[in-house]
């Protein structure tokens, strides 16, 4: 009766949205055991090589010299200079960095705009607030960049954060100067934080040029950009937010009483990580575009609408005429013992497509498109046949 009492107070844990990896592992009983399962979930191969380079000299390392390392990337990627009132803030885990910023700025009498479709991490996060959360629709139409007019003229009673994502995970949409000199219009105007996920910059394929808010001074009265070298589903993750020093100050505030302390191992995996990043930065990347160039070529032979990424290691695919996003989950997972990631795991704006992840091996990447073209094509159209019959005979 004691431990019931404590289960169903739990209310929270009610609210939170399904993990990419996690809460679907009920459905594998779903799965095609005559075949090898094909998962396109999230990997962790950022883990993989710190493991097989793990004979580490370790040295005596402060945080202020991940951060000095950290600056100088930033500058030579971007190319500019920080100003005297830019602030960066190191985390080694991602999880963290997220806790320290919802829990310093939102509150429950408090609103926060979150674009969705989004990694659901940020939503499962903030609900520990007590924040209200409204979402904001990417839609292709708008080439899935929030429409601010219609934010304005819907959302903005106490909204203290917006929370955006882009590059975007999955779907791989970018923003434009143009587009960032309207958020910053947006966001004077309405009084309100802006924070950008900017990992995905990290990933960007080679004609598309890193876009940040630190190239203008202004903007940082109103931005706050996140920076996570985490590959993968990466359970380390050296994170820094990049904000001026007004913001950074109270974030301070909260991990000083909160007590996120930086032990030695951490600081001396991050040195490591980061001074390697580029290696596997390289490796995964090659992959990713090998398997984009293929999966283009089938989805265009099939008529499939996808939306091709600037960068990223995902793919955000329009699911077939009679599928919903779990629905065609569900059909992968049964007859082709193939683990795609519907939509709607990422967020109400999510239906209607599936996303296939980039970064898997180029032989089970290659697996799955067959099985698609040679078992599932097949059978959707015998479906199809056998259903017109079915009327017919009805008529």
């Amino acid at each position: 009766m004691f431990r019931k009492l404590i289960f169903d107070k739990s209310d929270r844990l009610y609210k939170l949205l399904p993990v990419l990896d996690g809460e679907e592992e009920n459905k594998i009983k779903l799965i095609n055991k005559k075949l090898p399962l094909i998962s396109h979930c999230p990997s962790s191969i950022g883990d993989d090589f710190i493991v097989h380079n793990a004979n580490l000299s370790f040295i005596d390392i402060k945080e202020s010299t991940i951060v000095d390392w950290f600056i100088k990337w930033f500058e030579k990627k971007y190319n500019i200079s920080f100003r005297e009132e830019v602030e960066v803030l190191f985390f080694s885990s991602y999880s963290d960095l997220l806790k320290s910023l919802f829990f310093t700025f939102l509150d429950s009498e408090d609103v926060l705009l979150l674009s969705d479709p989004i990694n659901p991490i940020y939503r499962n996060i903030a609900l520990l607030t007590d924040a209200k959360i409204v979402k904001v629709p990417l839609l292709q139409r708008y080439y899935y960049l929030p429409n601010l007019s219609y934010i304005m003229s819907n959302f903005l009673i106490n909204s203290a954060m917006f929370f955006i994502n882009y590059p975007h995970e999955p779907i791989g949409a970018v923003m434009d100067d143009f587009y960032i000199k309207e958020l910053y219009n947006f966001a004077k105007k309405m009084n309100i934080l802006v924070v950008n996920e900017a990992s995905g910059n990290l990933f960007l394929f080679e004609n598309n040029e890193p876009m940040t808010f630190l190239k203008e001074k202004k903007y940082m009265n109103y931005f706050l950009e996140i920076i996570s070298f985490k590959v993968g589903n990466s359970k380390f993750s050296p994170s820094f937010i990049i904000c001026n020093k007004e913001i950074s100050n109270y974030i301070n505030n909260f991990v000083r009483k909160t007590d996120f302390t930086f032990d030695f191992y951490s600081l001396n995996l991050a040195n490591f990580y980061l001074n390697n990043f580029e290696s596997i930065r390289e490796n995964f990347m090659n992959t990713v575009k090998t398997n984009l160039e293929f999966a283009i070529e089938k989805l265009n032979q099939w008529s499939w609408f996808y939306y091709k990424p600037a960068g990223g290691n995902f793919l955000w695919i329009k699911v077939p005429a009679g599928y919903s996003a779990d629905g065609i989950y569900v059909s992968f997972l049964r007859n082709l013992n193939i683990q795609v990631i519907p939509g709607t795991l990422y967020g109400e704006y999510g239906e209607g497509f599936f996303v296939i992840n980039l970064g898997i091996s180029k032989e089970n990447f290659i697996e799955t498109f067959r099985r698609i073209e040679d078992l599932w094509i097949p059978m959707k159209f015998k479906k199809h046949r056998k259903e017109d019959n079915d009327r017919k005979a009805k008529n």
